[in-house]
């Protein structure tokens, strides 16, 4: 008990969990604002769905009117009729109570159409809308609704306090909550060791499992009061805008079975919170298990955020991760509520509680053998063999300092684990990638020939055989009447329409066969055939007779597409899965979602290792390998500031401050342009291990005119051509080595003036993002933005040309990216010395 009360008023002095509530309020205050002002799209959406569910009771009515038209109708008939008018009526009432925005009154109204809809199904109507689980869902839903006079509002956006309380608790007990907890709290546990405390720690007549274990109860406590701070900020900022605290019974949908479609908000809420505080149990053990293991603050936050990105990314995205004792399956807290028939709820927790006791131990276990307490002197020597500094100059010396200072904190291994476990994650999803790719085509060709072999084919030949007997019938007759004559003219036309249909379902499934037997024998001649009469046929090329295609990609996405299959089959290279496509920024999309999709379902993955690199780039991962080596490596004088302070102590040593500052700067390159280059060579290591070598000659597509080579295509008057790959990784190897240095450069840069190594990141990305987003958005600015570095920050847009034709300057190149980074590093490392040297 004094253990716990010792560590709860050290945790209080510091002010974190005062500042986390803060910055937790700040968060619940815009995502509210946000909800409110959303809901005028959740009124919209809302009318547009109605008018949707109008159409297909439109649909209905002709249908069950026509049926009633007949002599002989029967009493069904005229009850699905009778009832597919009141369904109409129903919704014009809706969309009227949606424009007043009456939601009390929709609940009840939207409950009457739904029983209409459950009648026409019982009488065995035509409405498709809703299938008979969604209805039943819908209709139980209401009726909570109307029995306690509840409104509808949006499940997205929700704005009543329970609603809003419910949807802020799930943001803050997720991945995203854990996230934020570790940007406070990384420094936990590593601050004993930074500090030396863990050894006086030790020295108490209190056994180290007990000051442990203070530890973590405390920690549990202040997430505790962290959840209640937000439950009820979360209600109150609900309540100012509402002056009322809405229902707990208001129903939240669930998987169930059988009637049980929904739970009340207060169920939802309490297993919410069982979830959480064992989600947080999970999440402080890992931290102490990475405290004990690191010792220092950074090394646990960038450990920590790499592992929980990382393990709760690939348990969602890789099937065989998913399995029931996987704590990060867990941390998903809805997914676990809503279905309960696949999780249960007792036994997520169970794994969760059951692996914060493992690694509580086995930090302990850690503790007892790690390197505080067994490691050699801290008093290392500080040259290699004891060598004294007068017999070096004095920046060698203080540079090779630095150099084994570096090595013995062992930031080039953190960095170097943290990269390579990254790289082998990644090729891992794209290897699962690459597999759901080739599934999926291999299910879509044999879906296509079965629907060709036993639907189309077969009814058209039926048809055929059925037109024929007509025709046999009528040409049998010794005269014929007029109408007989126009008759059989008529099917003698209809049966040579159908021969010329029978005859091109024969050839495409011909052709499909040939796709899937080439695809399987390495034929790519005859597959890459395929393919571009495809492109030709949708680019209306190629005409067939009675078959419209409608497909509206563009001109240029098409004539890309042929040309990249023209270069693939010249050069005899195996293809990479999706086939049919290339993308291209000349089309057209509703919003950022579409254009994203698009960007993904034509996005080729393979895992060669030439192609891996290639992905490195295209996929933008460089960013996350620069991050992490500016984050261990650009904290520059920085890093010698803190409680120890230790550069007040370098500055009364005789050496040069503009020695101590340059020593650090440099060897801060050395060993990230070392771990940067080695993370290629890794890629490259890896893909030899999992595939082969790869394509040096597989086609890239960059706007713009070929300067070099006369191999220019004009597409409606804009011109491409296509790059080997082997020439777009050494382009875009050079500019990631040079961005690497450009942001090193920039964080150490604001060493100089910022005390704090967190601000110095912060700033160092807002200056990077901002003056990419800065040069790209601001149109008078595009004139001089191959002069700009921030411009060349995204590698794959500079080699394919898009900057250079979104931004309408050609002179956005390779070449000028070189002598702009390089020009400017020169620039900032002068500026940085003559102010050293005048301080």
């Amino acid at each position: 008990m004094p253990n716990l009360l010792f560590e709860w008023k050290k945790s209080w002095r510091n002010h974190k969990l005062l500042l986390l509530i803060a910055v937790s309020f700040i968060i619940i205050v815009s995502l509210f604002l946000r909800n409110v002002l959303l809901q005028e799209e959740f009124s919209t959406n809302q009318f547009d769905n109605w008018i949707n569910y109008q159409q297909d009771v439109f649909t209905i009515m002709a249908e069950y009117e026509q049926g009633i038209s007949s002599e002989t109708v029967s009493e069904r008939n005229r009850e699905l009729h009778f009832n597919s008018l009141e369904m109409n009526e129903v919704i014009f009432d809706i969309q009227e109570i949606i424009r007043i925005e009456d939601w009390k009154a929709l609940a009840q109204l939207e409950l009457t159409f739904l029983e209409k809809v459950q009648i026409d199904m019982e009488l065995g109507g035509s409405y498709s809308a809703l299938s008979e689980q969604e209805l039943n869902q819908w209709i139980e839903k209401n009726k909570i609704l109307v029995a306690n006079q509840l409104p509808i509002e949006s499940s997205d956006y929700p704005v009543t306090s329970t609603s809003f309380m419910k949807m802020i608790l799930l943001l803050f007990s997720g991945i995203m909550g854990l996230l934020i907890l570790t940007f406070f709290f990384s420094d936990y546990i590593s601050d004993e060791f930074e500090n030396d405390t863990i050894k006086t720690l030790s020295t108490q007549p209190v056994s180290i499992k007990k000051i442990f274990l203070s530890k973590y109860i405390n920690f549990l406590f202040i997430t505790i009061i962290w959840l209640i701070s937000i439950i009820s900020l979360s209600m109150l900022v609900s309540f100012f805008y509402h002056q009322d605290f809405g229902s707990f019974v208001y129903p939240q949908p669930i998987e169930g079975s059988g009637s049980d479609f929904h739970i009340s908000t207060w169920e939802y809420s309490l297993k919410l919170l069982l979830l959480s505080v064992a989600i947080y149990m999970f999440y402080v053990s890992k931290l102490l298990v990475l405290s004990v293991l690191f010792q220092t603050k950074l090394t646990t936050l960038i450990s920590m955020f790499f592992l929980l990105v990382m393990g709760y990314f690939l348990t969602h995205n890789i099937e065989w991760l998913q399995f029931s004792g996987n704590p990060f399956l867990y941390v998903n807290p809805a997914m676990i509520i809503e279905h309960p028939n696949e999780y249960g709820f007792f036994i997520p927790i169970m794994v969760l509680v059951i692996s914060s006791v493992v690694l509580f131990y086995l930090s302990l276990f850690l503790l007892k053998f790690n390197f505080v307490f067994n490691k050699q002197s801290n008093f290392l020597k500080p040259f290699k063999r004891g060598e004294e500094l007068a017999r070096k100059h004095p920046f060698i010396a203080t540079f090779l300092f630095e150099i084994r200072k570096g090595t013995r904190l062992g930031k080039w291994k953190l960095s170097l684990i943290i990269v390579i476990i990254s790289l082998i994650s990644c090729y891992g999803y794209l290897n699962y990638q690459k597999s759901e790719n080739e599934l999926f085509f291999n299910e879509w060709v044999n879906r296509d020939i079965t629907t060709l072999e036993e639907q189309s084919i077969p009814y058209i030949e039926m048809d055929i055989q059925m037109g024929e007997e007509n025709v046999a019938a009528l040409a049998a007759k010794e005269s014929l009447t007029e109408e007989e004559e126009a008759q059989l003219a008529m099917l003698q036309i209809y049966l040579e329409e159908q021969y010329q249909i029978n005859d091109n379902r024969y050839e495409e499934l011909k052709r499909i066969k040939t796709l899937r037997s080439s695809y399987h024998q390495d034929n790519w001649t005859d597959y890459y055939d395929y393919w571009i009469h495809e492109n030709r046929l949708w680019k209306g090329e190629i005409e067939i007779p009675f078959v419209e295609y409608h497909y509206d990609y563009t001109t240029f996405t098409l004539d890309a597409s042929i040309e990249e299959k023209k270069w693939l089959k010249q050069h005899h290279l195996e293809p990479v899965l999706p086939s049919n496509l290339v993308y291209t920024i000349h089309e057209q999309h509703q919003n950022l979602w579409d254009e994203r999709s698009w960007r993904e379902n034509t996005r080729k993955i393979d895992t060669t290792a030439i192609f891996s690199i290639y992905l490195l780039y295209d996929t933008a991962f460089y960013f996350l390998i620069i991050f992490i080596l500016v984050v261990i490596f650009g904290g520059g004088l920085s890093d010698e500031i803190g409680k120890k302070n230790t550069l007040s102590f370098m500055k009364t040593q005789p050496i040069p401050f503009a020695t101590i500052f340059y020593s650090k700067y440099i060897s801060a390159l050395i060993f990230s342009l070392c771990i940067g280059i080695g993370s290629i060579l890794a890629i490259l290591i890896i893909g030899l291990i999992g595939n082969r070598f790869g394509d040096m000659y597989f086609p890239v597509l960059k706007y713009g005119v070929d300067r070099l080579n006369s191999s220019t295509i004009y597409s409606e008057e804009l011109p491409f051509h296509f790059i080997a790959m082997g020439q777009y990784i050494l382009e875009g190897s050079l500019l990631y080595i040079l961005l690497l240095v450009f942001i090193l450069t920039i964080s150490i840069y604001y060493s100089i003036f910022v005390r704090k190594h967190i601000l110095i990141m912060l700033l160092t990305g807002l200056t990077s993002i901002g003056g990419l987003f800065v040069i790209t958005s601001v149109e008078s600015l595009h004139s001089i933005a191959h002069l700009v570095p921030f411009t060349y920050l995204d590698i794959p847009k500079v080699i394919n040309g898009e900057l250079a034709y979104l931004l309408d300057n050609q002179r956005i190149n390779i070449l000028n990216a070189s002598i702009s980074i390089v020009v400017t590093i020169i620039l900032m490392n002068s500026i940085m010395y003559f102010f050293i040297k005048s301080k």
